[in-house]
């Protein structure tokens, strides 16, 4: 089951800060990021608190894993803060994600940059687990820190 980003079934906003389209940015439909940047005096959110998107949607068959697409971004907001943002099945506790290797100021993460590296791709891979059983449910994306773009979610097997 794929969910672009920009087809979500709720978006709630927090302290004037909410998930805006780019369409046709990236390698898919389009991204979604939260705006303004600076929003929440630039600070983060932890996870389940923040702005966040729904997706409702219903399965047949059992799944176990979550893909996100993400597009490649540097981190601009220090090394304490690294790009992130949460997923969350139905009330199963937010998985925080932080999708970009670590790397020393001044360098660039590995797999950045090269003809396969997340540049040239213009995407970066993250899998989550879960316990997805038949029924009806809902995926929600938290916000976490601002500078994320996401493209889209693969729930499968």
């Amino acid at each position: 089951m794929v969910f672009e980003a920009a087809h979500a079934t709720g978006n709630t906003s927090v302290a004037g800060v909410s998930w805006t389209e780019l369409p046709g940015y990236g390698r898919t439909l389009s991204g979604v990021t939260p705006l303004p940047a600076t929003g929440n005096g630039g600070a983060n959110y932890t996870a389940g608190s923040g702005p966040s998107l729904s997706y409702s949607f219903y399965t047949f068959n059992k799944a176990t894993s979550l893909t996100s697409y993400i597009s490649p971004s540097l981190n601009a907001n220090g090394l304490d803060r690294p790009l992130g943002f949460a997923v969350q099945i139905d009330s199963e506790a937010p998985q925080s994600i932080y999708f970009l290797p670590p790397a020393a100021s001044g360098q660039l993460p590995k797999a950045w940059d090269g003809e396969n590296g997340f540049v040239a791709n213009s995407i970066v891979t993250y899998a989550t687990q879960h316990a997805v059983n038949p029924g009806a449910h809902t995926l929600k994306v938290w916000m976490l820190e601002p500078g994320v773009v996401l493209q889209k979610f693969v729930l499968g097997k």
